[in-house]
């Protein structure tokens, strides 16, 4: 057995018992607020070396059942296929968001992914976990120095249907707090299948639904997220 095999076993047993544990702790018997939601983006990527390429991406988002702009933001990344199925991602992104009492916060993000990605005949299976800091009002609010850290764990499962742009997917992702003062915990799951349609070599359009919920915090909402997207690669 290679020193491949044995971190690809460990990365897919640690991130896989995480996943099973979030079922577990999962309670539906909790009074939920619920909301519609819809999330729209563009993405560019361009291969700059090799094994490493770049990508920019502008989204915006909706809320209150599709009537309020709450978030629009960029994302700036840097993709690298460091070794065999694994692949390294860093990227940072800016989000402008509208608070409910008509405030604008800035919001910073950073996140560090890994991912292992291995294809079975026309089946791919997926696991990513992220690193995720985010600071909020960083010159403008007394808690802007402290970010918000978090883990996230997503599986996902992709078919590729022979002779066909078309390629369904489901995903399944958990959020874990990782400096929470009060103790660190889930508090949140999503859940989505989508389908992305090949226009052409260079562009992709997708669709997909993300059912998004909230455990372990004083007002659980449920979000349900109407979701379109094109890629552009050069």
């Amino acid at each position: 057995m290679t020193f491949r095999d044995i971190l690809s076993k460990h990365f897919l047993t640690k991130i896989i018992t995480l996943l099973l544990s979030a079922f577990c702790l999962l309670n539906p018997g909790l009074a939920q607020t619920e909301d519609v939601q819809l999330w729209s983006g563009v993405r560019l990527e361009a291969d700059v070396f090799k094994k490493v390429s770049v990508r920019i991406e502008e989204e915006i988002r909706l809320t209150e059942n599709i009537s309020r702009v709450e978030d629009y933001f960029t994302d700036l990344g840097i993709l690298y296929d460091f070794w065999g199925d694994f692949t390294f991602r860093a990227y940072y992104r800016f989000t402008r968001r509208n608070e409910i009492d008509n405030r604008i916060s800035n919001i910073h993000r950073y996140c560090i992914d890994l991912k292992y990605e291995k294809s079975i005949y026309r089946w791919a299976v997926a696991l990513r976990t992220r690193y995720q800091s985010r600071y909020k009002n960083i010159n403008s609010d007394e808690l802007g120095k402290r970010p918000d850290n978090y883990n996230r764990s997503k599986l996902s499962l992709a078919y590729d249907i022979y002779r066909s742009p078309l390629k369904p997917r489901i995903w399944f992702e958990v959020f874990y707090q990782l400096n929470n003062p009060e103790g660190n915990m889930m508090d949140k799951i999503r859940y989505s299948p989508e389908i992305s349609y090949r226009i052409n070599n260079n562009i992709r359009a997708r669709v997909y639904y993300i059912i998004e919920k909230e455990y372990n915090v004083s007002d659980p909402q449920t979000n349900y997220i109407l979701g379109t997207g094109f890629s552009y690669k050069l």
